[in-house]
């Protein structure tokens, strides 16, 4: 018969065995230390966590065990809790208890606490219940080093945003980025330079880095950064010591103390590569799945940067080139004020002589003279600026043929002779005793080699000199024109060819222009496959330009003469119609053309052109295009109808682009010539027509 205690010591058993089994499935730990101090139970929880290197565990000396997963001094501490308790029945209550343990490499976190209670034996024992919160604090550490990061690289975009220079946004993000990772590395980034072929280091591993790395190139052949942007994929490199790729490169690993090395692209909206992120370790280290996490999302955030610092630099650039281009433009402006009101102030004074010539015949020349001259130089920049026009717009054509450059020279200096002669300068010509055969524009290389005379001629003091020498070289006809002028400053000579650049702004300087006389030689000879240089050896020291041009292996062809004079074939004075709103330049060209011997009427609109032309059948008309009622286009289309033949039709404007002159064909113009027509060119076009 079972008594009393037995049944009792039994019904202990059996409760404690149905509590146990209630908490052997529970998520927390639970183990008992028995009056021995030696481990009687254990749930499973705290087997498959904080006891899994112990092996066998139950029955285990606690303080055996506890030496196994902790370190001297902690297992220390955890016997001497559990004793206490043990011996004086208080509680232990520990919150956020964080240890490194001794058989693994990691930290752990627990929650726990210790009771004495009654053992089933009767005999006291301890119980622990913990709570493994290691999870839950690498979440939490997680989280916080989430918001860091995130926090990191609004303050990395607002710092671009606000204008801050791209090294100082970048390095803001490696530093979140190696708290992020928060594992001793240390990060740099590169910048692709414009070409394409080599990166820079922007900021990361410091100035010393930046000037031995110098302009790291971009190519199949390259290492690490440099390789990665041109293959646009992460390159990883575990430890440079063992990859045979690297030995060339040792002893910058050996120089800035690193092993392990990756490199990232820095990809732009597109498929750019625009720079490159690269990590630095000082032991071996391959790349996680972690790390590829955080590198292309710094990558990206880096992107957006620069992105927005290559948009600031070029709005500057072009806000830099648009206030030079304003800059420029201003004093274009001025410059033409005061070039134009220079022969406007000469064509004034010779008006008032004529006026008050009283029929003095010499007073008279000097004024006609003044004029002629006056007016030749406001054409010569009216179509200086036209011709540049045209030729940055791409519509300028040349007629190339066969020509003896001999002959183009020739007709330059013919072109350029006044100047020299008023300024009383010398120029000396020399040109190859061989023929030289150029396929070009006689028109237009003639215009570049006066331009270049010109330009001489200005910037050379009266009485000074002039050289123009021609040879062959190689299939390459080169043309140097000297001078002995005032020279050119080296600062100056890199853009001497730019349009509107004036190297002399002082107000002594030695002669007018608008600066587009070198533009347009350099675009004129671009167009024939040519050069033009400029060298001096500084202010003072006088100037040479030189272009050269390739040749013609044929023979140059005879040149053609052309006849001039107004009667050269002439058939007599013609019935001519003059059809222009412009009152003045309507009866100046008619009264002109009378003193020549001609029948002239005017119109001064479309209409009375249309009008005029039925009733009087001239054998020439002569039509401005803008003109009010019927402009000139129409008014030639109605004239056409009703007179096909008999007579030449010939606009007279100032409409000079090519557009104007086919505009002209289609509505059935013979010719279209450029106000203002001078008298040769006028009596050239009467006699052969």
């Amino acid at each position: 018969m079972v008594n009393k205690h037995e049944h009792l010591s039994e019904s202990v058993r059996l409760n404690w065995e149905s509590l146990f089994s209630l908490v052997e499935r529970a998520p927390f730990g639970l183990y008992i230390i028995d009056a021995d101090f030696r481990i009687s139970l254990m749930n499973a929880e705290s087997k498959k966590r904080a006891f899994r290197n112990v092996n066998p565990v139950i029955g285990r000396d606690f303080g055996e065990a506890i030496r196994v997963l902790w370190p001297e001094e902690v297992a220390v501490s955890v016997i001497n809790k559990f004793r206490h308790t043990l011996d004086s029945g208080e509680p232990f209550f520990s919150l956020d208890y964080i240890e490194a343990r001794a058989d693994i490499d990691a930290v752990e976190a627990y929650e726990w606490e210790l009771h004495r209670i009654t053992l089933p034996d009767g005999k006291y024992g301890v119980v622990c219940y913990y709570y493994d919160s290691t999870q839950l604090r690498e979440s939490e550490q997680a989280l916080r080093r989430n918001e860091t990061w995130l926090k990191g690289q609004k303050e990395a975009f607002m710092a671009s945003i606000n204008g801050a220079p791209l090294e100082e946004s970048l390095d803001m993000l490696i530093r979140c980025a190696i708290n992020f990772m928060d594992d001793g590395g240390k990060a740099s980034f590169f910048l692709v330079n414009p070409e394409g072929t080599a990166i820079n280091h922007i900021t990361g591993m410091g100035e010393e880095y930046t000037r031995v790395i110098g302009d790291f190139p971009v190519g199949p052949n390259s290492i690490g950064c440099g390789l990665a942007a041109h293959r646009g994929t992460p390159l990883i490199y575990p430890d440079v010591d063992a990859d045979p790729e690297w030995t060339p490169y040792l002893w910058i690993a050996r120089r800035f103390d690193f092993r392990a090395t990756w490199s990232f692209p820095v990809r732009i909206t597109g498929g750019k590569i625009v720079g490159t992120f690269c990590i630095y370790y000082q032991q071996p280290r391959a790349a996680t799945p972690r790390d590829f996490e955080v590198a292309s999302t710094l990558t990206n955030a880096a992107a957006v940067i620069m992105v927005h610092h290559l948009a600031m630099q070029e709005r500057i650039r072009t806000e830099q080139v648009l206030r030079e281009a304003d800059h420029r433009k201003n004093e274009f402006l001025a410059l033409l004020a005061h070039e134009l009101r220079n022969p406007l102030a000469a064509i004034r004074n010779a008006g008032q002589i004529l006026l008050r010539a009283n029929g003095d015949a010499q007073t008279s020349r000097l004024a006609a003279e003044i004029l002629n001259r006056q007016v030749d130089h406001m054409v010569r920049q009216v179509d200086d600026l036209l011709d540049v026009n045209r030729i940055t717009q791409g519509k300028i054509e040349l007629r190339k043929e066969d020509a003896d450059l001999a002959q183009i020279i020739d007709h330059a200096v013919e072109t350029s002779r006044s100047l020299f002669d008023e300024l009383d300068q010398e120029l000396i010509v020399t040109l190859p005793t061989d023929s030289i055969c150029i396929h070009g524009d006689p028109i237009r290389l003639t215009q570049a080699i006066s331009n270049l005379l010109n330009n001489a001629s200005k910037f050379t003091r009266k009485g000074g000199k002039i050289w123009l020498d021609t040879e062959l070289a190689n299939d390459i006809a080169i043309i140097r024109v000297r001078d002995n002028g005032i020279g050119i400053a080296h600062a100056d000579l890199h853009h001497i060819f730019e349009m509107f650049v004036q190297v002399d702004k002082s107000l002594e300087r030695t002669r007018n222009g608008l600066g587009l006389g070198l533009a347009l030689v350099k675009s004129l000879v671009d167009l024939h496959n040519g050069t033009v240089e400029a060298h001096s050896e500084g202010i003072g020291c006088g100037s040479e330009f030189i272009i050269r041009l390739p040749v013609l292996h044929r023979q140059a062809p005879a040149p053609v003469a052309i006849e001039s004079g107004i009667g050269a074939n002439n058939t007599g004075p013609l019935r001519i119609l003059i059809a222009d709103d412009n009152l003045d330049s309507a009866t100046s060209l008619a009264a002109l053309l009378q003193l020549m011997g001609h029948e002239i009427q005017v119109a001064y609109d479309g209409l009375e052109a249309i009008t005029k032309a039925e009733a009087f059948y001239p054998d020439l008309i002569l039509l401005d295009i803008g003109m009010p009622e019927v402009n000139g286009y129409e008014a030639a289309r109605r004239i056409r109808k009703v007179r096909a033949e008999g007579f030449k039709l010939v606009a007279l404007t100032g409409m000079s682009q090519e557009e104007d002159r086919r505009l002209s064909l289609e509505a059935g113009f013979d010719a279209h010539l450029i106000k203002p027509v001078d008298l040769a060119s006028l009596t050239e076009f009467l006699t052969r027509h």
